[in-house]
């Protein structure tokens, strides 16, 4: 069996670090570390996002965006989502959690609407609560048995409440 790795998420056979993963190792490594972000962009459809990592190397920089419009947790917290996912790039940027896949981070695989299925279904987080199902939409993590009759229903992984809204 696979060694877990806490904020380690394999897509389809590629490992991504969350941004959180990437945050404890720059706490870990770093005696002083500064975290900091603007938003450059903020109107009815989209916020972006900039983010500055400033530690013993110098300053890195990441920039994100999120879609208000989207029925998922990028349109019910853009802003949010955004500033994680800027500051995982900033992090990456600066060398913490880069891994194979690059630097982008599971949270950017997620929002740029990386197919999160496995097999049948969605893909596993391997953390400490141990492999997790996620809803294939917003990555919520669901039961199984949600997951069986989401699968038989829509043909993929859905949380309760997207199954809402693939009905209307």
């Amino acid at each position: 069996m696979a060694e877990k790795k806490p904020f380690v998420v394999n897509i389809h056979g590629k490992e991504y670090l969350t941004v959180a993963g990437r945050v404890k190792l720059a706490h870990e490594k770093e005696e002083k570390l500064g975290i900091d972000s603007e938003i450059l962009r903020d109107d009815d459809k989209v916020v972006v996002v900039k983010a500055a990592v400033i530690t013993s190397k110098g300053t890195f920089t990441g920039i994100s965006a999120a879609d208000k419009t989207k029925p998922t947790i990028e349109g019910n917290s853009p802003y949010e989502v955004a500033q994680t996912s800027a500051i995982g790039r900033a992090l990456g940027f600066a060398g913490y959690g880069v891994m194979e896949s690059g630097i982008p981070t599971y949270e950017e695989m997620k929002k740029a609407g990386a197919n999160l299925v496995g097999t049948t279904i969605a893909s596993e987080i391997k953390g400490e609560k141990g492999d997790r199902l996620l809803c294939q939409s917003c990555a919520k993590e669901i039961s199984e048995k949600v997951a069986e009759f989401s699968e038989s229903r829509y043909g993929r992984s859905l949380c309760l409440n997207c199954q809402k809204v693939e009905v209307k």
